[in-house]
């Protein structure tokens, strides 16, 4: 697919090296002790179609890009990116839905890892849902339905 390696050629990685590096690192991290004492399991979330934009203090957005993901929970999301984000970044995360509506969360860089070359994964923890105008809404914690290409995380855990 075309967009597809064009949306990642800043990684440098085509469609199928990005998923044998996204399937490396999963199974780099199966049944480690950091992964069993998540407060929410981690499903597989492999999309091409989550944005993710960066805000200043004020929470107004900054730059805004397309990331292929790796993993989502009830907590936080983790995708690539061409560059390191400093923790504590905030960000404001779209993430489309097969019903045709777009979840927007207010997320937090909890941390962000060096893979290879430039290639950085970035680990979110969601802070709220945002309403239309970008505000906080304290009642939600995150994403409740299905994303456009995975499973979603089953709810209480």
């Amino acid at each position: 697919m075309a967009a597809t390696e064009q949306q990642f050629g800043l990684l440098g990685l085509t469609e199928a090296q990005l998923a044998s590096l996204l399937d490396e690192m999963d199974k780099a991290c199966r049944d480690t002790i950091v992964n069993q004492k998540r407060r929410s399991v981690r499903k597989p979330f492999r999309s091409v179609n989550v944005r993710v934009s960066l805000l200043d203090k004020s929470v107004k957005q900054e730059v805004t890009f397309k990331v292929p993901t790796r993993n989502i929970s009830l907590h936080g999301l983790a995708f690539l990116h061409h560059h390191m984000l400093q923790v504590d970044q905030m960000l404001r995360i779209q993430i489309p839905f097969k019903k045709g509506y777009t979840v927007e969360l207010l997320a937090r860089v909890a941390r962000c890892r060096h893979i290879r070359g430039m290639i950085h994964e970035i680990g979110v923890e969601f802070k709220g849902k945002l309403g239309r105008q970008g505000i906080p809404d304290k009642n939600v914690a995150g994403p409740a339905s299905e994303p456009d290409t995975a499973e979603p995380p089953p709810a209480g855990n």
